[in-house]
């Protein structure tokens, strides 16, 4: 019976997410286009537009939303202390590496690879819940992961504060709340512009994830780094989604929420830890391999948790 559960999970939830992203991914070696204007154009326009949209038009209570944000704020002190410990663990690689390392477990893929798992799994009440957490997650992209990356340096705080005020999704979220608190009833070419972008949002963070994966190869790795590289996908894909189920109960967190929470709060490395490793000079080519080998392994640990937490198996 499970194995028929893990068949009909990885046929009709992860195959057609691999299978999207494949395209971006032949797409990029193919045209090699420049990846930066879709990814700008998923930070600016269309992720605003899916959250606004998927705030304005959820029935996730505000209370709710505070628990997951709670739940999401002490998940990521968890992976902090975890990751500063193995950072520390593997002393030899070179503080570069450590950097990369503390990055590539705390930050996830709840994005990408994240909102449209959860839509394919869990139905469109789930997929709020899902854009909810992963506004969560690129707010804490945009702090923390800045913060981490720029360890060290001057303008470390300042340079955090400066990102997350520099990007629309903070505005987007208060703007929703702000609508939904008042009850606000905006014209109709309005909801339909941004409900038209929101539905262009999930296939082309799709693709922009394969297209990122086309520029990661799998070089000769020294024993010591593949280790490092075991332990953090470990971390991201294990002890993440258990930290979660040792949190909810505390948090009031329950049902479909619950196994949201679990599932998001345990995707692959996000492609932002790559990008940040090499903005600001941490060990980018280390954070790319454990992007990849995190994004292929979860085909394994989802396969295997997504029967256990969707309600009929998927």
């Amino acid at each position: 019976m499970i194995v028929q559960a893990i068949l009909q999970v990885t046929y009709n939830v992860l195959l057609p997410i691999f299978f999207t992203a494949g395209l971006g991914y032949w797409f990029a070696k193919r045209f090699h286009p420049d990846i930066t204007v879709f990814t700008k154009l998923s930070i600016y326009i269309l992720m605003p537009c899916l959250v606004f949209s998927t705030i304005t038009s959820s029935e996730v209570e505000v209370g709710e939303m505070g628990r997951l944000t709670a739940l999401v704020i002490l998940q990521t002190g968890l992976l902090i202390g975890v990751g500063y410990l193995l950072s520390r663990w593997f002393q030899g690689l070179g503080r570069p590496t450590r950097t990369a390392i503390l990055l590539a477990i705390v930050l996830g893929n709840s994005g990408n690879y994240g909102i449209p798992l959860i839509e394919f799994a869990f139905g469109p009440a789930g997929g709020q819940r899902g854009v909810l957490i992963a506004v969560l997650g690129t707010i804490v992209i945009n702090t923390v992961g800045v913060y981490i990356a720029s360890s060290g340096k001057k303008a470390s705080v300042r340079a955090a504060i400066r990102a997350v005020l520099s990007i629309p999704l903070p505005y987007a979220v208060i703007l929703a709340l702000l609508i939904r608190f008042l009850q606000i009833e905006l014209p109709l070419p309005v909801t339909r512009t941004v409900s038209m972008l929101a539905q262009a949002t999930v296939p082309l963070l799709l693709m922009l994830l394969g297209a990122q994966l086309s520029n990661v190869s799998l070089r000769s790795l020294g024993r010591e780094r593949f280790k490092a590289m075991a332990a953090v996908t470990g971390v991201r894909l294990l002890v993440g989604p258990l930290m979660v189920v040792a949190l909810a109960p505390f948090l009031g967190i329950e049902g479909i929420t619950r196994s949201i929470a679990i599932v998001q709060l345990g995707m692959p490395t996000a492609v932002n830890s790559a990008l940040l490793s090499a903005e600001f000079g941490a060990d980018s080519e280390f954070a790319s391999t454990v992007i990849l080998i995190s994004t292929l392994a979860s085909i394994v640990t989802l396969s295997f948790m997504l029967p256990l937490v969707v309600p009929g198996g998927g």
